[in-house]
């Protein structure tokens, strides 16, 4: 039987773990042995899934960039001599996103196919997208993008491409279609939702500004992040009484239920969204 061997460096409740979490279910499903690599200590989308089987290493990220430079580089250490263990099996390695490099340098070493599953085109430094980019021309048999404006604006030459559009889990189509099915009470106080990272570039800020300016109305906010880190960002921010802010959430349904908007702010200057998972999720919701 042909093992998948799955690889995402940061577990949490972003759109590119949860895209993985459902390849790998559904390769589970079709037969394979889909194993899953993925840093410890860590609660997302990419936990306890069915039928996979989980290993993990070492990462967590620092706010300090220098610091958070040598875990990623600590973890790929640790990573490739994982992966490397896969060298007399049958192994097809699966990389979730750029950043796991250490997983695809040892498949290249190894001699395994090597399929990168690219979700984004905003990495920083510049200096680190570069490298990524070079172990994908060296590494990489197959590349698989989120979307035509990704594969235009990151192009592998010489490595076989195909873009494979997002899709939302069958369990959140039928949740959806439950709740749109019994006819729910009209909603009455006009709520703007967002989900997204606790970063300024995600557009947060300008969130809690929306929700200054209109007063009316009411916000809530989904933050892939513990009340902690988020307690630290609007440490000295006077949150308005309309907005209320919500720590990660692995059921987002509760929200869309309660949605007249969906907002995605994010700074096309500082990160592009090049397929965004809530904007599927909201659609659904769209009665």
């Amino acid at each position: 039987m042909k093992e998948i061997v799955c690889v995402h460096l940061l577990n949490d409740f972003s759109g590119s773990p949860l895209v993985l979490s459902g390849v790998a279910q559904d390769l589970a499903r079709q037969g394979f042995r889909v194993r899953l690599h993925t840093a410890r200590d860590q609660r997302g989308f990419l936990s306890h899934l069915p039928g996979v089987h989980q290993h993990f290493f070492r990462y967590r990220f620092f706010e300090n960039k220098l610091v958070r430079l040598f875990a990623l580089l600590w973890s790929q250490v640790e990573l490739f001599w994982q992966i490397l263990g896969y060298r007399k099996t049958d192994a097809v390695i699966y990389i979730n996103t750029l950043l796991p490099f250490g997983a695809a340098l040892a498949g290249r070493v190894s001699g395994k196919k090597v399929v990168y599953h690219l979700h984004e085109t905003t990495v920083n430094p510049p200096v680190l997208k570069s490298f990524l980019k070079w172990v994908v021309r060296r590494c990489a048999t197959d590349v698989i993008y989120v979307s035509e404006f990704l594969r235009h604006q990151e192009p592998v030459d010489g490595i076989p491409s195909r873009v494979v559009y997002n899709a939302l889990a069958p369990a959140f189509l039928e949740k959806a279609d439950r709740y749109r099915a019994v006819s729910p009470e009209p909603k009455t106080k006009f709520t703007v939702l967002m989900l997204c990272s606790l970063k300024a570039y995600k557009g947060v800020d300008v969130f809690v500004r929306l929700a200054e300016t209109l007063p009316e109305y009411q916000f809530l906010l989904v933050l892939n992040a513990g009340m902690g880190p988020i307690n630290q960002y609007f440490a000295g921010t006077a949150i308005p009484d309309n907005l209320v802010i919500f720590p990660a959430q692995k059921d987002v349904h509760i929200f869309y239920q309660q949605a007249h908007l969906v907002l995605n702010l994010s700074h096309p200057d500082q990160w592009v969204e090049t397929f965004g998972m809530t904007l599927l999720e909201a659609m659904q919701y769209v009665l």
